[in-house]
């Protein structure tokens, strides 16, 4: 599709769209009156060719029940053979609203209650709701810190497959920290969970947004014994702001695995997805290659003039550099302890960040910081932080 459009420093007002982001505020963090840095959606305008194929689709006067054509899937399977050099093939794929209700289904299909399932924390608050809220059992593999990234507990994790976990919920990058796991670490967990026959379920969702020059691989790509163990959950949403429409997809080889999955989703009936959320999916896919690689670039600038800045401002803070993401995982634990810095992050610099303690208990005095904005939305964010703390 030719003139597609590259301006991620245009503005855009959020507010009053009922949008989660900006008109929620009130609801999570008691005002209205922040600047918000908080959920994963990035302030960038929605690529104008998936725009365009949503406003030709309304020319039409009815929105009834839909279905997914056989493109929709070829463009999935194109796309991760494009950026990831991952074969796959068109019946292993299946569809959910999103990739948490695609975890949630795999727990349902999987497991019983109170079974152990392992996650490595911190990590995306999801994963404990999802687990603790259908009744199973978290099994912790706390992440380790060297050289200022995260590393599996390789170890620890196979002690916990030998607990008798029966899932592994792996975040793949990993949020919130933006870490970009090895070929190295994923098969050796990938193994473990083989030997132990121990169903991985891999959110692999922000695996498109790769800012230097480390390599996603998809877990389910490493070897078929762990491919045949593997339910991997990846979407267009983070990738092209396109959250809102609700449109995700599940990649599983294993046909018994798949089809006992599929009987899940289908029971509870969100396979149908939404006509919109479809045709933004194909167009994602189809047209997007160009437009993502631009997006690339200006997310990785804006990582690294925020990390820079802080870093000169503020150089008692503790960044975490991210492989991939938007988001900027910073340890605040030097300035004071979590309640403290969440209140001057609110009251003071008048922002609002993720609190670390919500990702896990080893993320406490972390805050995350979406950088997934025009530059001098980031710019005007930084500055409000550095005030609130450089005395």
């Amino acid at each position: 599709m030719s003139n597609i459009e590259y301006n991620f420093d245009s503005i855009i007002d959020r507010k009053n769209t009922n949008c989660l982001k900006y008109d929620a505020l009130n609801q999570f963090f008691g005002e209205d009156n922040l600047q918000p840095f908080w959920v994963a959606d990035t302030d960038f305008e929605t690529p104008n060719f998936i725009i365009d194929k949503i406003k030709e689709r309304l020319e039409h006067p009815a929105l009834g029940y839909t279905f997914k054509p056989d493109n929709f899937f070829q463009t999935i399977t194109d796309w991760q053979k494009r950026q990831h050099q991952w074969e796959i093939e068109n019946s292993w794929i299946s569809t959910t609203p999103g990739v948490v209700s695609g975890i949630a289904s795999s727990i349902l299909a999987f497991t019983e209650k109170q079974d152990k399932i392992i996650i490595n924390t911190p990590v995306y608050y999801p994963f404990y709701a999802t687990i603790e809220g259908l009744e199973r059992t978290i099994l912790r593999n706390p992440l380790k810190l060297q050289d200022n990234r995260y590393q599996i507990d390789i170890e620890h994790f196979e002690q916990l497959a030998q607990e008798g976990a029966k899932m592994f919920v792996l975040c793949n990058p990993h949020n919130p920290g933006g870490t970009v796991w090895s070929k190295k670490e994923l098969q050796a967990i990938g193994d473990i969970c083989v030997r132990h026959n121990i169903i991985i379920v891999s959110d692999e969702i922000h695996s498109d947004l790769i800012l230097g020059e480390r390599k996603h691989t998809p877990i389910a790509s490493i070897s078929k014994k762990i491919s045949d163990k593997t339910i991997t959950l990846m979407a267009p949403s983070k990738t092209f702001n396109i959250a809102g429409l609700a449109t995700s997809f599940v990649i599983c080889s294993n046909r018994k695995i798949r089809t006992t999955l599929d009987r899940t989703i289908y029971a509870v009936h969100i396979h149908g997805g939404n006509l919109l959320g479809n045709i933004a999916c194909e167009a994602a896919y189809e047209y997007g290659e160009e437009w993502v690689g631009k997006l690339i670039d200006y997310l990785a600038s804006n990582c690294e003039l925020a990390i820079q800045f802080l870093k000169q401002e503020l150089p008692e803070l503790k960044i975490m550099k991210p492989d991939a993401t938007y988001l900027l995982w910073i340890d605040f634990n030097a300035y004071g302890d979590e309640k403290e810095m969440e209140k001057r992050l609110k009251e003071i610099a008048k922002v609002a960040l993720n609190k670390g303690s919500s990702f896990g208990e080893e993320g406490k005095g972390y805050f995350r910081f979406n950088f997934g904005c025009p530059r001098e939305v980031m710019i005007e964010g930084l500055n409000k932080i550095v005030s609130a703390f450089k005395n």
